[in-house]
């Protein structure tokens, strides 16, 4: 779909629920078929988002987001992820420009005469503490003997040469090495909590490629739906692509129409329709197909049964 038919606005237009019902399910069928308008949809819903948590909505864009988009539980889910990332990204902020103290000089000059006067303070201890030291040292000298000393040195006495005594040879003490008895313990590495990690919720999209019909009947195709898919698109293969378009009708086998289709084109001989899981039930369906020719009318091509279990 060229960027030309839709904008900011019609998506805006169309996330709120605002659009025609036929323009509405051509979106539905573009947001499956054209990745180009899927990722385009999806800038413009968090373009929305975001503008509803800046509170930059008009009021009756504000009553509509709240009585139309907040109505999907889905959806609520992506407006409470949204607003705790902003809550996370404004912390964060806010430490990063926290304003730093600066210090003062008079703080400097200040820190920096008492470093000074513990310094010389510490010098001064250590001065007196240096002549204690000496002075205790003279003090524990022996005085000088005297040359004209009558008592005898020890090497003066002479000792008898002929006594047998036995010679005492001095006793060696051996030195005991002090050994460490401390056994270095490997330190504990300190268990780091694993943070919680916040998983953004995405729609849960459910595919399925019906066969072609049978004429005489055969087995029902039973098709198994997920309880948490949001939508189910189906792609029907064509048996002959003799039309320029074609529209699909959903009815159940009583007849009663739950949805239809715009104008489809054929894609590589198929065609491709998206409808919410909400509208299906455990029960047999039915897509009837009709060619629509280029004079306007409409022909029956195939009638697609099926069966739907929501599990």
């Amino acid at each position: 779909m060229s960027k030309e038919k839709y904008n900011n606005k019609i998506l805006n237009e169309y996330l709120l629920g605002l659009l025609p019902e036929d323009k509405a399910e051509e979106f539905d069928e573009l947001s499956v078929t054209d990745d180009d308008f899927a990722g385009d949809l999806e800038s413009a819903e968090n373009d929305l988002i975001d503008a509803y948590l800046k509170k930059d909505l008009s009021e009756s864009e504000l009553a509509r987001f709240q009585a139309y988009y907040l109505a999907s539980p889905l959806r609520r889910e992506k407006v409470e992820f949204a607003k705790s990332l902003q809550t996370v990204a404004g912390k964060h902020f806010e430490e990063i420009n926290r304003p730093v103290e600066k210090q003062s000089w008079a703080d400097f000059f200040a820190s920096f005469g008492l470093s000074l006067r513990l310094a010389g303070a510490a010098f001064a201890l250590l001065f007196v503490a240096l002549i204690g030291w000496i002075l205790l040292q003279n003090f524990n000298k022996q005085p000088e003997q005297v040359q004209n000393d009558p008592t005898p040195t020890p090497t003066q006495i002479q000792t008898p040469q002929n006594i047998n005594s036995p010679t005492v040879s001095p006793t060696l003490t051996p030195t005991s090495t002090p050994t460490n008895s401390t056994v270095n313990q490997p330190t504990p590495t300190p268990k780091v909590e694993p943070t919680e990690k916040v998983t953004p919720t995405s729609p849960i999209l459910a595919t399925f490629i019906l066969p072609l019909p049978r004429r005489d009947g055969g087995n029902l195709t039973t098709i198994n739906i997920p309880a948490k898919t949001t939508d189910v698109a189906f792609t029907l293969p064509l048996e002959s692509d003799d039309f320029k378009t074609y529209q699909i009708t959903l009815k159940t086998q009583t007849g009663k129409i739950i949805r239809q289709s715009s104008k489809l084109n054929s894609q590589k001989g198929s065609l491709n329709i998206k409808i919410p899981a909400k509208l299906l039930q455990s029960t047999v369906y039915i897509f009837s197909v009709n060619g629509i020719s280029e004079t306007g009318e409409s022909e029956n091509v195939g009638d697609y049964s099926f069966r739907s279990v929501i599990q």
